[in-house]
């Protein structure tokens, strides 16, 4: 873990592995009759929080990852991995923390509408991995002309 430029790679995908495992314990659970009785009526209370935090989870994730990316391509290169690491780790803890909470919803709920919700936001994480080329392009953008 030596090599800068996967130390961004490592970290993002063990985050995503967190709710990977996250979700496959529940899912095994509620197949095997392993979870407590759900409490429907909190399901309404969560169709509108879920959705409201994933959404301000994402805008909170792209603002972040931009304003740290627009901070690496000013900086020296000793710090710059550092800023890097930073905004990646800050952009994947924002979107795990929205798959956690839809993770918990299904824990209270079982509803298989929040397993999918954690399901959309693994695929994200997977869509966002940061291999180096991806975020030389991402500091390419974020350099002032």
């Amino acid at each position: 873990m030596n090599d800068p430029a996967k130390k961004p790679l490592i970290l993002h995908l063990a985050l995503t592995m967190g709710i990977l495992v996250f979700g496959l314990v529940l899912f095994v659970m509620e197949r095997q009759g392993g979870l407590p009785p759900g409490n429907p009526e909190l399901q309404s209370a969560f169709e509108i929080v879920i959705p409201i935090v994933v959404v301000l989870s994402y805008l909170a994730a792209w603002f972040f990852f931009q304003r740290l990316l627009q901070k690496a391509a000013t900086v020296e290169s000793e710090e710059q991995a550092a800023v890097i690491l930073s905004a990646v780790i800050v952009r994947a803890a924002l979107i795990e923390g929205s798959a956690f909470l839809a993770g918990v919803a299904f824990l209270l709920t079982h509803q298989p509408v929040f397993l999918a919700v954690m399901a959309i936001n693994l695929l994200l994480m997977l869509a966002l991995l940061p291999t180096p080329d991806r975020i030389q392009a991402h500091l390419q953008r974020a350099r002032p002309n």
